[in-house]
């Protein structure tokens, strides 16, 4: 038998010893460390909005069927209102106005004069649709005559028919535009306008039903404007379609094989479209994905971004998206009448409409 030294039986159970606990260590890192790659972090959620708004209830008619139609934010203190709004005078009689307008401290009923067809007279008459470029820059119409503001007084600036008995003669009911020389309106009976700055032009549509609601977008970074507008009866059936429109030509665009009514649409460069009316539907991975929200039929549909967008509709119907939720504000809901008009900036909202004879606004603060 080979002879070992007290010291090398030592210096081996030492060896072994340091082994053993080099391996339990390492084990001991693997526990903590893992030896697959670590998980990737949570997904980014959306950057959200708050649902919280203080909400200021308006009327300015005495009854009649006063109504408010449209409306436009050019800043917090500067926002149009049209439609049509009798006030009863003194003497018992309705004085009719067709506007309002905030100043940052109070709206101001307004009377914007329309021009008879073929006369020098003006009348007062209901106007349909409001939309602004800038403070001097304001755009309304009656259906027919397209009336400009430029700060100080507005002024008859187009009659849109020249004979008040074509058949194609159906109005002018919403306006949008990349600029003042990029201006269109659409309207009854399949109409649609377009002014460059010098001339108006009507553009064929192909299509004599109502064209409810237009909305597009410039992407300035490339020059090129994205325009939709939506197409169907909203009391009877019809046809129903999403119009992509350009100078060069009208198509029908992102399948809309639905029978569901449009009634007016929105969207940003960065987002996807959005279509109200007998639903709410957004086009995701070329398909159409229906949101659910209360059953009431929704007349408008507008954002400031993907995570600020609100849809209003019949008897008080207002939903807002947050970029994560939609919230229903049930304090809105009446009985009767519905919101018509909406407009949309960062942390304010003003929607107009009726509820019984009566012209209603509401505007809606962030929190």
């Amino acid at each position: 038998m080979r002879y070992r030294s007290p010291e090398i039986r030592i210096h081996r159970i030492l060896h072994f010893t340091f082994y053993i606990l080099h391996f339990l260590l390492l084990a001991c890192s693997c526990e903590k460390s893992g030896t697959e790659p670590p998980p990737p972090p949570p997904p980014n959620k959306p950057d959200t909005t708050s649902h919280n708004f203080t909400w200021t209830t308006y009327s300015f008619g005495d009854g009649n069927a006063s109504i408010l139609k449209d409306v436009c934010i050019i800043n917090e203190n500067d926002i149009w209102a049209v439609g049509e709004i009798h006030v009863l005078d003194s003497s018992g009689q309705y004085n009719p106005h067709n506007a309002v307008h905030w100043d940052g401290q109070k709206w101001e009923l307004k009377k914007i004069p329309v021009k008879i067809f073929n006369t020098n007279s003006f009348i007062i008459s209901t106007l349909q649709s409001v939309f602004a470029f800038a403070p001097n820059d304001v755009w309304t119409t009656d259906g027919g005559e397209v009336i400009r503001f430029n700060g100080q007084s507005w002024s008859e600036w187009k009659f849109l028919f020249d004979d008040l008995n074509d058949t194609t003669f159906g109005g002018i009911r919403q306006f949008w535009g990349s600029s003042n020389t990029d201006l269109w309106g659409v309207g009854k009976k399949g109409n649609i306008f377009y002014y460059d700055g010098i001339n108006w032009q009507r553009i064929e549509s192909g299509t004599h039903t109502n064209i409810n609601d237009i909305w597009g977008v410039l992407d300035r970074a490339t020059g090129q404007t994205t325009i939709l507008a939506v197409v169907s009866d909203r009391y009877y059936v019809g046809e129903y379609r999403l119009l992509s429109i350009a100078l060069n030509g009208i198509a029908d665009t992102l399948n809309w094989t639905l029978s569901r009514r449009l009634h007016s649409t929105w969207f940003d460069i960065n987002s996807p479209v959005f279509v109200s009316g007998s639903g709410l539907r957004v086009w995701k991975v070329h398909q159409w994905e229906e949101i659910l929200i209360p059953n009431y039929f929704s007349t408008r549909v507008r954002g400031s971004a993907l995570n600020n967008i609100f849809v209003v509709g019949a008897f008080g119907l207002c939903v807002h998206y947050n970029g994560s939720s939609w919230q229903t504000y049930e304090d809105l809901m009446m009985a009767t009448g519905s919101f018509e008009g909406l407009a949309v900036s960062d942390n304010l909202m003003v929607t107009v409409g009726y509820v019984d004879n009566h012209d209603v606004l509401v505007m809606g603060r962030r929190n």
